[in-house]
Protein backbone atom coordinates (compact mmCIF):
# COMPACT_ATOMS: atom_id res chain seq x y z
CA UNK A 1 0.00 0.00 0.00
CA UNK A 2 1.24 3.51 -1.31
CA UNK A 3 2.32 5.69 1.74
CA UNK A 4 0.81 9.27 2.05
CA UNK A 5 3.66 12.31 1.62
CA UNK A 6 3.73 13.46 5.44
CA UNK A 7 5.76 16.42 6.72
CA UNK A 8 7.53 16.69 10.26
CA UNK A 9 7.39 20.24 12.43
CA UNK A 10 10.64 21.39 10.50
CA UNK A 11 9.52 20.94 6.83
CA UNK A 12 6.84 21.86 4.47
CA UNK A 13 4.92 20.04 1.85
CA UNK A 14 4.52 21.74 -1.61
CA UNK A 15 1.90 20.40 -3.96
CA UNK A 16 1.79 21.21 -7.78
CA UNK A 17 -1.40 20.71 -9.87
CA UNK A 18 -1.34 20.43 -13.42
CA UNK A 19 -3.87 19.23 -15.75
CA UNK A 20 -7.19 19.80 -17.13
CA UNK A 21 -11.24 19.69 -16.91
CA UNK A 22 -11.71 17.19 -20.08
CA UNK A 23 -15.31 17.04 -20.60
CA UNK A 24 -18.61 16.12 -19.34
CA UNK A 25 -21.23 13.30 -20.27
CA UNK A 26 -24.75 12.36 -19.65
CA UNK A 27 -25.12 15.94 -19.67
CA UNK A 28 -28.92 17.76 -20.47
CA UNK A 29 -30.51 14.36 -20.33
CA UNK A 30 -29.83 13.88 -24.05
CA UNK A 31 -31.00 16.91 -25.02
CA UNK A 32 -29.29 19.68 -27.91
CA UNK A 33 -27.93 22.05 -26.13
CA UNK A 34 -24.14 23.33 -24.81
CA UNK A 35 -22.54 23.05 -21.79
CA UNK A 36 -19.62 24.67 -19.48
CA UNK A 37 -18.25 24.35 -16.26
CA UNK A 38 -17.60 26.70 -13.70
CA UNK A 39 -14.65 25.34 -11.34
CA UNK A 40 -12.21 26.57 -7.70
CA UNK A 41 -9.78 24.88 -6.72
CA UNK A 42 -10.21 25.03 -2.18
CA UNK A 43 -7.47 24.65 0.07
CA UNK A 44 -7.98 23.79 3.97
CA UNK A 45 -6.77 25.84 6.73
CA UNK A 46 -3.05 25.27 6.90
CA UNK A 47 -2.47 25.61 2.85
CA UNK A 48 -1.19 28.28 1.58
CA UNK A 49 -1.61 28.77 -2.44
CA UNK A 50 1.73 30.28 -3.85
CA UNK A 51 0.39 30.77 -7.35
CA UNK A 52 -1.61 29.86 -10.33
CA UNK A 53 -5.41 30.60 -11.08
CA UNK A 54 -7.81 28.91 -8.21
CA UNK A 55 -11.24 29.32 -10.22
CA UNK A 56 -12.38 29.67 -13.26
CA UNK A 57 -15.03 28.86 -16.52
CA UNK A 58 -14.27 26.39 -19.46
CA UNK A 59 -14.89 27.47 -22.78
CA UNK A 60 -18.89 26.10 -23.88
CA UNK A 61 -19.48 23.16 -25.79
CA UNK A 62 -21.98 22.22 -28.22
CA UNK A 63 -21.46 19.20 -29.41
CA UNK A 64 -24.05 17.32 -32.06
CA UNK A 65 -26.05 14.81 -30.50
CA UNK A 66 -28.51 13.87 -33.39
CA UNK A 67 -26.15 11.44 -34.88
CA UNK A 68 -25.68 9.23 -32.13
CA UNK A 69 -27.28 6.27 -30.87
CA UNK A 70 -26.87 7.38 -27.32
CA UNK A 71 -26.61 11.04 -26.52
CA UNK A 72 -26.58 10.73 -23.06
CA UNK A 73 -22.88 9.49 -23.72
CA UNK A 74 -21.40 11.98 -26.40
CA UNK A 75 -18.75 14.35 -24.38
CA UNK A 76 -18.85 17.61 -23.77
CA UNK A 77 -14.92 18.69 -24.50
CA UNK A 78 -13.89 21.15 -22.55
CA UNK A 79 -10.12 20.68 -22.19
CA UNK A 80 -9.55 23.50 -19.55
CA UNK A 81 -5.88 24.22 -17.90
CA UNK A 82 -5.86 23.85 -14.52
CA UNK A 83 -2.18 24.87 -13.06
CA UNK A 84 -2.05 25.66 -9.49
CA UNK A 85 0.67 25.24 -6.61
CA UNK A 86 -0.13 24.70 -3.01
CA UNK A 87 2.35 24.98 0.38
CA UNK A 88 1.27 23.34 3.62
CA UNK A 89 3.71 23.64 6.49
CA UNK A 90 0.88 22.93 9.30
CA UNK A 91 1.87 19.13 10.37
CA UNK A 92 -2.01 18.79 11.16
CA UNK A 93 -3.71 20.20 8.36
CA UNK A 94 -1.45 17.44 5.69
CA UNK A 95 -4.58 14.83 4.76
CA UNK A 96 -6.87 17.55 4.60
CA UNK A 97 -5.41 18.03 0.36
CA UNK A 98 -6.97 21.03 -1.79
CA UNK A 99 -10.19 19.94 -3.72
CA UNK A 100 -11.63 20.88 -6.84
CA UNK A 101 -15.05 22.41 -6.86
CA UNK A 102 -17.43 22.10 -9.64
CA UNK A 103 -20.70 23.83 -11.16
CA UNK A 104 -21.62 22.57 -14.91
CA UNK A 105 -24.21 24.87 -16.55
CA UNK A 106 -26.41 24.08 -18.85
CA UNK A 107 -27.54 26.51 -22.11
CA UNK A 108 -30.71 24.73 -24.28
CA UNK A 109 -32.02 25.60 -27.65
CA UNK A 110 -33.85 28.81 -26.36
CA UNK A 111 -30.47 30.06 -25.07
CA UNK A 112 -31.94 29.55 -21.11
CA UNK A 113 -28.98 28.57 -18.74
CA UNK A 114 -29.40 26.50 -16.14
CA UNK A 115 -27.84 24.54 -13.29
CA UNK A 116 -27.46 21.08 -14.81
CA UNK A 117 -25.26 20.12 -11.39
CA UNK A 118 -22.62 20.54 -8.70
CA UNK A 119 -19.34 18.26 -7.57
CA UNK A 120 -16.68 17.69 -5.90
CA UNK A 121 -13.09 15.59 -6.07
CA UNK A 122 -10.02 15.98 -3.91
CA UNK A 123 -6.88 15.98 -5.39
CA UNK A 124 -5.13 12.72 -5.26
CA UNK A 125 -2.74 12.91 -2.68
CA UNK A 126 -0.13 10.95 -4.24
CA UNK A 127 2.25 12.08 -7.47
CA UNK A 128 1.62 11.15 -10.59
CA UNK A 129 -0.93 11.43 -13.45
CA UNK A 130 -4.17 10.74 -12.44
CA UNK A 131 -7.70 10.44 -14.47
CA UNK A 132 -10.61 11.47 -12.53
CA UNK A 133 -14.61 10.71 -12.72
CA UNK A 134 -16.22 13.68 -11.13
CA UNK A 135 -19.76 12.58 -10.47
CA UNK A 136 -22.53 15.65 -10.72
CA UNK A 137 -25.86 15.77 -7.99
CA UNK A 138 -27.92 18.33 -7.82
CA UNK A 139 -30.93 19.65 -5.61
CA UNK A 140 -34.20 17.71 -6.15
CA UNK A 141 -36.79 19.88 -5.11
CA UNK A 142 -40.43 19.56 -5.03
CA UNK A 143 -42.75 18.05 -7.02
CA UNK A 144 -44.30 21.72 -8.30
CA UNK A 145 -40.50 23.01 -8.72
CA UNK A 146 -39.62 19.83 -10.81
CA UNK A 147 -42.84 20.68 -13.37
CA UNK A 148 -41.79 24.26 -13.64
CA UNK A 149 -38.61 23.43 -14.54
CA UNK A 150 -39.41 21.09 -16.96
CA UNK A 151 -41.67 23.49 -18.08
CA UNK A 152 -40.21 26.75 -17.92
CA UNK A 153 -36.86 25.73 -16.94
CA UNK A 154 -34.66 27.54 -13.50
CA UNK A 155 -34.40 24.21 -11.22
CA UNK A 156 -33.33 24.37 -7.79
CA UNK A 157 -30.25 25.71 -6.85
CA UNK A 158 -28.09 26.04 -4.13
CA UNK A 159 -28.34 29.96 -2.46
CA UNK A 160 -25.44 28.80 0.19
CA UNK A 161 -22.20 27.30 -2.30
CA UNK A 162 -20.24 26.08 0.87
CA UNK A 163 -23.11 22.71 0.68
CA UNK A 164 -21.19 21.80 -2.54
CA UNK A 165 -18.78 19.97 -0.34
CA UNK A 166 -21.29 19.70 2.74
CA UNK A 167 -20.96 21.15 6.00
CA UNK A 168 -19.70 19.07 9.73
CA UNK A 169 -22.91 17.94 11.87
CA UNK A 170 -22.01 16.55 15.10
CA UNK A 171 -24.02 12.96 15.55
CA UNK A 172 -25.18 11.81 18.83
CA UNK A 173 -22.19 9.28 19.37
CA UNK A 174 -20.13 12.47 19.03
CA UNK A 175 -18.43 12.25 15.64
CA UNK A 176 -18.56 14.45 13.03
CA UNK A 177 -20.02 13.71 9.20
CA UNK A 178 -20.39 15.62 5.95
CA UNK A 179 -23.93 16.46 5.28
CA UNK A 180 -25.82 18.75 2.65
CA UNK A 181 -27.59 20.39 5.61
CA UNK A 182 -27.66 20.56 9.45
CA UNK A 183 -30.43 19.23 11.41
CA UNK A 184 -33.83 17.32 9.99
CA UNK A 185 -34.35 19.69 6.94
CA UNK A 186 -31.68 16.93 4.75
CA UNK A 187 -31.53 18.33 1.11
CA UNK A 188 -32.57 15.64 -1.19
CA UNK A 189 -30.78 15.56 -4.33
CA UNK A 190 -30.43 13.49 -7.83
CA UNK A 191 -27.93 12.35 -9.86
CA UNK A 192 -26.87 14.82 -12.82
CA UNK A 193 -23.78 13.48 -15.31
CA UNK A 194 -20.52 13.15 -14.98
CA UNK A 195 -17.35 15.33 -15.37
CA UNK A 196 -13.90 14.20 -16.46
CA UNK A 197 -10.11 15.37 -15.57
CA UNK A 198 -6.92 14.75 -15.95
CA UNK A 199 -4.61 15.79 -13.12
CA UNK A 200 -0.86 15.57 -12.66
CA UNK A 201 0.72 15.88 -8.65
CA UNK A 202 4.08 16.76 -7.90
CA UNK A 203 5.00 16.76 -4.55
CA UNK A 204 7.61 17.89 -2.83
CA UNK A 205 9.41 18.20 0.78
CA UNK A 206 10.75 21.59 1.90
CA UNK A 207 13.18 21.94 5.33
CA UNK A 208 11.49 25.42 6.70
CA UNK A 209 13.62 28.08 5.97
CA UNK A 210 15.96 28.91 8.65
CA UNK A 211 14.88 32.09 10.64
CA UNK A 212 18.14 32.62 13.21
Amino acid sequence: MATLPRITANELLQVSVVGQIVGGTELGDGASGSAHCNWRLVAQPGWKHLFGEVAGASQSDMPDTSQSDMPESTMYVWCHPLDACFECENVRAQEAWPRLELEVRWRDIYDRSDLEGYGVVSVPPLPGVHQLVCRLWRPRGSMRERFVAYVMGGRPHLKNNGLVFGVAEEMENGSKQLARAVGERRLLTEPAGTVHISLAVCVQRKLKPDTD
